[in-house]
């Protein structure tokens, strides 16, 4: 029960994450594209099989990626890169 509820929590910061890494995706190269695609199909099966490490391990390099995404945005004059820091800042990377 224990190990459910980490994945529950995780969960829920996982959901931020994916959030706004779909909306800076668009602005994203086609491999940037491509690896939060992959990233969103391992978190699915993660959650699935209630893999907590997983979870962690995908949700945090999406959260960086989202981030750097944003990052090169703000330096076009983006918008949406503004929350993925902010999000970023407070994933923790």
């Amino acid at each position: 029960m224990l190990n459910q509820q980490a994945v529950n929590n995780e969960l829920e910061r996982v959901a931020v994450a994916v959030g706004w890494a779909v909306r800076v995706a668009d602005q994203g190269t086609a491999e940037e594209r491509a690896e939060i695609s992959s990233l969103i199909d391992q978190l699915m099966v993660a959650e699935d099989r209630c893999d907590l490490a997983t979870l962690q391990t995908a949700g945090r390099r999406l959260a960086a990626l989202a981030w750097e995404v944003g990052a090169r945005l703000r330096g076009a004059g983006g918008a949406a890169e503004d929350q993925a820091e902010r999000e970023a800042i407070r994933w923790g990377n």
